[in-house]
């Protein structure tokens, strides 16, 4: 499927997808909180990937920003109060152009 072409600047978010392997693939609305939380939660897990999160933890203790956990968390409600939020139900082995075709192409056109 052919996308129109536009710039970054000109992009509005529509819809936010939260990827899930799943025995068939799928997509279903979810609540804006359901979303965050499961924003949060991938963030935290990859900052543990990386090791990074006792690191910047002890950073932050020691050179703590006012508000910047607060920040975080408006800009992500922000974001969501703009978007349609959704489970990307994808089956494991299957062709992801094909998911996105069958799925999120639907959404946002």
């Amino acid at each position: 499927m052919e996308l129109p072409s536009f710039t970054i600047a000109e992009a509005e978010p529509v819809a936010l997808f939260i990827p899930k392997f799943s025995k068939e693939t799928h997509i279903k609305t979810i609540s804006k909180s359901e979303c965050l939380e499961r924003i949060l939660a991938f963030n935290e897990l990859a900052l543990e990937i990386q090791g990074y999160s006792r690191y910047a933890a002890v950073l932050n203790l020691l050179w703590a920003k006012e508000g910047l956990l607060k920040s975080r968390l408006e800009s992500l409600e922000a974001l969501l109060n703009k978007v349609r939020c959704y489970e990307l139900g994808i089956k494991p082995g299957e062709d992801l152009q094909s998911v996105v075709d069958k799925t999120v192409y639907k959404i946002i056109k």
